[in-house]
């Protein structure tokens, strides 16, 4: 079984869902309250459990990656 790094969209304030992400199998590893998501790690159940909550989007986390300092030549 893998596991995959996702944000979660959720209908509404992140923080209440937390606890139903949670039972789902989202171990959360950052709330986004401004934007109404949660980061975090799942396994395969999980994220099809997670998919199964009304209102909940499942999307694959991307990598992180840095940018140059702007007075860097390219």
């Amino acid at each position: 079984m893998s596991t995959h790094r996702v944000i979660v969209s959720v209908p509404g304030l992140p923080s209440a869902a937390l606890p139903e992400l949670r039972t789902a199998g989202l171990r959360v590893t950052e709330t986004l309250e401004a934007v109404g998501a949660v980061r975090g790690e799942a396994d395969d159940d999980a994220i099809a459990a997670l998919e199964s909550l009304p209102g909940v989007s499942v999307a694959p986390d991307e990598e992180e990656f840095q940018l140059p300092p702007l007075d860097e030549p390219q």
